[in-house]
């Protein structure tokens, strides 16, 4: 196993040693729960609305293809008040959790289509694994005594992450749009599992707008 994990470290470090383009980006936007709070009879429904920054950096390997990794600051926040079911209002349970985030992911072009001589617009869709960790807290004394005595939740956790973007090139700068969607694999978000009664695992997401350049060439 130790074999397999060092040549599997290995491989990736001569990827991005020997690919052709690194890419610096940065980008800011909003973040949504999807969870076991703030419920509502719209299954699109969230949890409030926050803020969440990001930084990146890819590397091109084959003409459509990259690695890249980022890291997410941000939070995310839910309260059972604002839900239109009467048992999650009569309940009344919140939180809000400031999350770090830092994945890996494969991006894919799906397509390319220029405009002019300087600018080209790109779509791309992107996969991998996230690592999370999560500092959660509740507004209400009772809450946090409950969550105390009857929780165990996790602080670190693992979530899927599947993004799309939309980018348009011009000249040295990428500007682009990008929706991102996060499978958990932790009900810990919230900070609640047990006293929701769910075992559904927690999701998340964000909207973001950001920038990216070029910071070398290798030949």
């Amino acid at each position: 196993m130790k074999k397999v994990i060092i040549l599997i470290l290995y491989s990736t470090f001569l990827v991005f040693t020997l690919s052709a383009q690194d890419y610096l980006g940065i980008s800011a936007g909003t973040s949504h729960y999807f969870g076991d709070l703030a419920k509502h009879t719209d299954r699109f429904s969230t949890g409030d609305t926050k803020a969440v920054i990001g930084i990146d950096y890819q590397k091109s390997v084959y003409e459509n293809l990259y690695l890249s990794a980022a890291l997410n600051i941000g939070a995310l926040s839910a309260d059972d008040f604002s839900s239109d079911i009467e048992s999650h209002r009569n309940r009344s349970y919140d939180f809000r959790s400031f999350i770090t985030e830092l994945q890996f992911l494969m991006v894919y072009r799906l397509f390319a289509i220029e405009l002019n001589t300087e600018s080209t617009i790109k779509m791309n869709i992107s996969t991998g694994v996230s690592a999370l960790k999560c500092k959660t807290s509740h507004s209400s004394t009772v809450l946090r005594n409950l969550v105390s005595e009857l929780e165990n939740p996790s602080k670190i956790g693992f979530a899927i992450p599947v993004n799309v973007s939309l980018d348009i090139d011009m000249r040295d700068v990428t500007y682009f749009i990008q929706g991102e969607a996060r499978k958990s694999f932790t009900d810990y978000l919230d900070g609640l599992s047990v006293l929701t009664e769910s075992a559904a695992n927690d999701t998340y997401g964000f909207i973001k707008l950001g920038a990216r350049i070029p910071i070398k060439t290798n030949k």
